[in-house]
């Protein structure tokens, strides 16, 4: 039996070559320039340093100069007391209101209900006119009763 063979090692291309030996250059260079190195090294730290600290300092110093002082700025107390009184007062009228209009309701009904009588105040008795209107009236009662239930 035979070993099996290994397949070709395949070469880089001149392209690949070329970058190689520029990466390999490179490197030379570097290792013969470490105080080079160093001195860009501690510059872009320098650098890096007064951007996360120094900078954002200034801003902030910026900021407070610009800010209008405590007694420029209108104190908002007053105003939400304010709207606070005034949302008290909102609800108290609701309410009344609600209640007015169960009493007026029930005055109606308790009106409507009342069956009418053929005699006047002095006790005399009402001519056919009068009642005609009597019972219009009623019933405009009645309905005014029907509309302010289906108000609420």
């Amino acid at each position: 039996m035979s070993t099996p063979r290994r397949p070709p090692r395949r070469r880089l291309g001149a392209a690949a070559q070329n970058s190689t030996a520029w990466i390999a250059a490179r490197a030379k260079n570097t290792l013969r320039r470490p105080l080079f190195i160093t001195t860009v090294s501690v510059l872009t730290f320098i650098v890096s340093l007064m951007a996360l600290v120094v900078v954002p300092r200034q801003a902030r110093k910026a900021a407070v100069a610009m800010r209008p002082a405590a007694a420029l700025r209108p104190d908002t107390e007053p105003t939400f007391a304010a709207l606070r009184q005034a949302e008290r007062e909102v609800a108290a009228a609701e309410s009344t209101l609600a209640r007015t209009r169960t009493e007026l309701a029930q005055l109606v009904a308790a009106t409507a209900a009342v069956a009418p009588t053929d005699t006047a105040l002095g006790g005399g008795h009402l001519s056919a006119g009068v009642r005609g209107q009597r019972d219009s009236l009623a019933e405009h009662v009645a309905l005014l009763g029907r509309l302010i239930a289906r108000s609420e």
